[in-house]
């Protein structure tokens, strides 16, 4: 393995990582936060926000050698290879997209969990719900169910997805 796949690798997940938080993050609040103040410079900021993420992803996962070029990541190096024991770039991107996965169920379950549990408790005969449990947030249900099902989903697909991402970009063959 080259530099410049090692370098390829970590371009692509930081891009994967971060576009993933972004989206979980702002668009289950897009509603609470942007629709219901009806502020029009709110949402011109948004749609902004959401253009230029879109262009960091686009930049990190799609066109990753040109970036790589561009920050001369390649020079200065003592030697070309990287040493490592019959591990492709393949095998990086399966490990990160698992630890990307897993990251986001165990961050976001217990968060989930007790939103779910203190909006039940408000429905209980009998019972005198909580402080903490008329405090609950749809919000927080929904960002972390959200981010529930996208860490499954890459870590469920973490083979198929780090083959997709292995693809020779701007490269001719």
């Amino acid at each position: 393995m080259t530099t410049t796949d090692l370098y390829r690798v970590l371009l692509k997940v930081i891009g994967i990582y971060f576009f993933i938080n972004y989206i979980l993050s702002n668009f289950t609040g897009f509603y609470y936060d942007y629709i219901d103040n009806d502020s029009l410079s709110q949402s011109f900021v948004s749609f902004i926000s959401i253009a230029v993420m879109i262009f960091l992803f686009y930049q990190l996962v799609f066109k990753t050698d040109s970036l790589i070029r561009i920050l001369k990541l390649t020079s200065n190096h003592d030697s070309e290879e990287v040493k490592t024991d019959r591990l492709s770039s393949i095998d990086l991107f399966n490990a990160a997209l698992v630890f990307i996965g897993l990251s986001l169920v165990v961050h976001n379950i217990i968060t989930m969990l007790s939103q779910v549990y203190y909006l039940l408790e408000l429905y209980i005969p009998n019972k005198v719900p909580t402080t903490v449990s008329k405090n609950y947030s749809f919000y927080f249900i929904l960002y972390s169910g959200l981010s529930i099902v996208f860490g499954l989903f890459i870590t469920l697909n973490a083979p198929k997805l780090a083959l997709w991402l292995n693809k020779k970009t701007d490269r001719n063959q």
